[in-house]
């Protein structure tokens, strides 16, 4: 598996033949220069939750692709309604999406949900990965919550988890650590930190706490590569 970082909570993996993008939020960023979305092979859009950080360049996405949107129920249908889109699986919950090779479950987050416009997004969420040879958990917008427990059980597998950081509107670093050691991860990717002044981190400091746990905590740059 290769993950891609997009800036702030977006991702691009490649799983075997599959490629999906998550919660792209590129356009007008410092690091669009960086990016090139038009670039990128892309099979599922999935969409953790409808705040236009995580759903910005999704319509576009989906309009120069032959990309599924894969999000909740709500996120769906809004998509369906205002622009037409007809490729998509809207899920909740528990539901899970098969593909060549492996799976995605939705799998609980806890956070608000709202697009710009006011509309209701639905209840936010994470997405956990599995293929043939490993697994992948992508928090979402979150705080820290009991369910992340449970995420051991669904594999046999270690776990490579993607957690938000940057606190105030998610988990900060100390939060994050807790879910680590929750979901047993000895391996880390930070994300939702350092976009705005409110979410900056100490990157230092960060590091330092998951190293004292025994735990690789990666703070990646937009471009960066990481594969498992």
């Amino acid at each position: 598996m290769i993950i891609k970082y997009l800036g702030h909570s977006g991702f691009w993996i490649k799983s075997g033949k599959t490629h999906f993008i998550v919660d792209p939020f590129v356009s007008s960023m410092p690091y669009e220069s960086i990016i090139n979305l038009d670039l990128l092979p892309c099979e599922y859009l999935l969409l953790t939750h409808a705040h236009q950080d995580h759903v910005q360049d999704a319509h576009d996405i989906l309009q120069k692709t032959s990309s599924t949107l894969v999000a909740n129920y709500e996120i769906a249908t809004y998509f369906q309604n205002k622009y037409n889109v007809t490729k998509a699986v809207g899920m909740n919950i528990g539901g899970k999406l098969s593909f060549e090779g492996g799976y995605v479950k939705m799998v609980s987050a806890i956070h608000s949900s709202s697009f710009a416009d006011g509309a209701y997004g639905g209840i936010a969420s994470g997405y956990f990965f599995e293929n043939e040879d490993v697994a992948l958990y992508i928090a979402g917008d979150t705080a820290l919550h009991g369910d992340m427990k449970l995420l051991p059980e669904f594999t046999s597998k270690p776990i490579v988890s993607i957690l938000p950081i940057g606190g105030l509107f998610t988990m900060d670093m100390d939060d994050a650590l807790k879910a680590a050691l929750m979901i047993k991860s000895s391996k880390v990717i930070g994300c939702h930190f350092d976009t705005f002044p409110p979410i900056s981190i100490n990157h230092q400091k960060a590091l330092s706490l998951f190293k004292t746990a025994g735990i690789d905590l990666f703070l990646m740059s937009p471009g960066e590569i990481f594969e498992i």
